[in-house]
């Protein structure tokens, strides 16, 4: 038997107004307002995605490159507790296509999935984030669509504002048990 969990990790960044550094370089230097992680739950839809591309594949590499590929992170205010049957986020605000995925071979594997919020001025979201996803295979250029993976609460609930960047890490476990 196989079995998959996540944990996610949404961290809010105030940045100087002047900063072009990275959202990890930000992080080392403490510039961290906010952060919540949680354990999620990987919906029925998920969990037959990543099943499939296991035993279809046979390839974890494999696993990360197609069946992630166009992978979004998704924020959202709702607050319904997650259920396996979820195919969204009750209110969505804002996708964002993955940034970076890294792969940690096993067992347990490990790949680390990375998402990033810009500020406003540079068309990035506003508002409360109360839960999050992450979807694959979703069209481009619109980021709609896709089989959501997995999805949970955000607590504490995150108030991105206007000069806020928002980081979204998901650090997804495959062990066979």
């Amino acid at each position: 038997m196989i079995t998959f969990g996540a944990i996610m990790t949404l961290r809010l960044i105030e940045p100087p107004e002047d900063w072009d550094g990275s959202p990890e370089d930000a992080v080392k230097r403490g510039m961290v307002k906010a952060e919540s992680s949680q354990h999620n739950l990987v919906v029925t839809t998920g969990t037959a995605l990543l099943a499939s591309a296991i035993f279809e594949t046979m390839s974890a590499a494999t696993f990360t490159s197609a069946t992630m590929q166009n992978a979004t992170g998704a924020i959202g205010s709702g607050s319904t507790t997650p259920a396996p049957s979820n195919t969204g986020l009750v209110t969505e605000i804002a996708r964002a296509l993955r940034s970076n995925v890294s792969y940690v071979a096993g067992p347990p594997s490990y790949t680390k999935y990375f998402f990033f919020y810009g500020k406003a001025s540079a068309g990035g979201p506003t508002g409360t984030v109360r839960e999050c996803g992450v979807f694959c295979d979703v069209t481009l250029p619109g980021l709609t669509g896709g089989t959501l993976l997995n999805r949970a609460l955000v607590s504490p609930a995150i108030v991105k504002g206007a000069t806020d960047v928002l980081t979204f890490e998901v650090d997804l476990q495959v062990t066979p048990s």
